[in-house]
Parts: structure tokens; sequence; C-alpha cells
């Protein structure tokens, strides 16, 4: 099971001038995506449902034997329409994910990470 916590700022960026859409109350958006019987899945590769934080649209993908290294949880932050964003638009966003051993809960696992995509 996946708790995420994730914050976003998302800032246009137009030479040197920085327009911040969102600096105030940035939304912070809890997500839990369940996934029953982890260890049984037999794919290389699963994807989230979309979730929208701060009017963008996002989604998280995993390879649950890992994407370079097997036997490692590879575990990816997407933001889904960035091909319609303007050029030089970037997003700031802090992101911590809570991976929740269901059977052992000694084994779950936290990380934060900021991200500048």
């Amino acid at each position: 099971m996946f708790h995420l916590l994730i914050s976003v700022v998302a800032q246009e960026k137009r030479g040197s001038i920085v327009k911040n859409q969102l600096l105030e109350g940035c939304q912070i958006t809890k997500l839990t995506w369940r996934i029953d019987n982890f260890s049984r899945l037999n794919v290389k590769k699963i994807f989230s449902e979309i979730f929208m934080v701060s009017g963008f649209k996002w989604r998280i993908f995993l390879y649950p034997k890992g994407i370079r290294v097997d036997d490692y949880l590879s575990v990816y932050l997407e933001v889904v329409d960035d091909a319609t964003a303007p050029v030089g638009w970037f997003i700031d966003a802090d992101l911590t994910f809570n991976v929740v051993d269901q059977i052992d809960h000694k084994k779950t696992v936290d990380h934060g990470i900021y991200l500048h995509l």
C-alpha cells in the first residue's frame, strides 16, 4: 500500500522573469494507492489513476521488480499533461511517500524528496 503526501508549487519561467502561479497556500494532497497481493504481481509496470494537485494532472507509476536492478521497487511521479505546458515551464514538488508492507509493518519505508520537473 502506498501513502503519498505531495505539495506542489508550479512556476512558469520566461526569460529572467519568473511568474509564480501558486505560492501562497500551496496545495497539499494526500493520496493512498492500495495494491493488494503486490508480491504476486506479474507485470513489468503499473500506473495509478490520474489525480489532480494544484490544477495539474499527475500519476504514479512503478516497476514492481525494479527497472535497472532486479528485486528493487522503482517508483516515479509524472506530470501527465506537460506536453501542453508553455516553453520554460517547470514544477517544484516536495514529495513524501510511504511504502507499507501489509504483512510485516517493520519493513515499511518512507522517503522524502524535492523535485524540479
